[in-house]
């Protein structure tokens, strides 16, 4: 590969994504949310990357693509943090599932024009298929992993899992 953050970015990426939209509804459900509550929580996932593509989108082509991909990672490891020390606070969930959700589909399109830069014009078809592999990859293994936390450490372990993915 001629970007290693590019694949391992993606790989870690296609875990966050997979784990919020798939397991949100089960960590909601476990720690006793309605059913309404639940779809605004997983609304909140969406409308954060909604409302951040844009400024995010205009960052990157403004600075290095490398910082921000550490300052969205950022952000997302501190709405993690922010959701596992909360206790169950409805405002700070919805808050940290805004913020978490709001950097996931931005960083997708960070990581592929990072790859991008790497490469000629006639490569970037080919690596973008393989990032879409490499992003499926990663989201088969998220949402296992994260069950397998939640079911030994209990619902809130969501969002470490999800920390420690942004982290990486």
């Amino acid at each position: 590969a001629s970007s290693p953050l590019g694949t391992v970015g993606i790989f870690l990426l296609g875990s966050v994504y997979a784990t919020q939209s798939g397991m949100g509804a089960v960590f909601g459900s476990q720690i006793g949310m309605t059913a309404s509550q639940i779809a605004l929580f997983v609304a909140m996932l969406f409308a954060g990357a909604l409302v951040l593509q844009y400024p995010i989108g205009w960052l990157s082509d403004r600075m290095d693509r490398r910082k921000l991909i550490f300052g969205a990672s950022c952000l997302g490891t501190a709405s993690c943090l922010l959701g596992w020390l909360t206790g169950g606070g409805l405002t700070s969930l919805m808050a940290a599932a805004f913020f978490a959700g709001g950097v996931t589909t931005p960083l997708y399109a960070l990581f592929l024009a990072y790859t991008n830069d790497t490469l000629s014009a006639e490569d970037m078809p080919a690596a973008s298929g393989g990032l879409v592999f490499t992003f499926g990859l990663g989201a088969i293994v998220g949402p296992l992993a994260t069950g397998w936390a939640m079911e030994r450490l209990g619902p809130f372990a969501f969002w470490p899992v999800l920390g420690v993915t942004f982290a990486a």
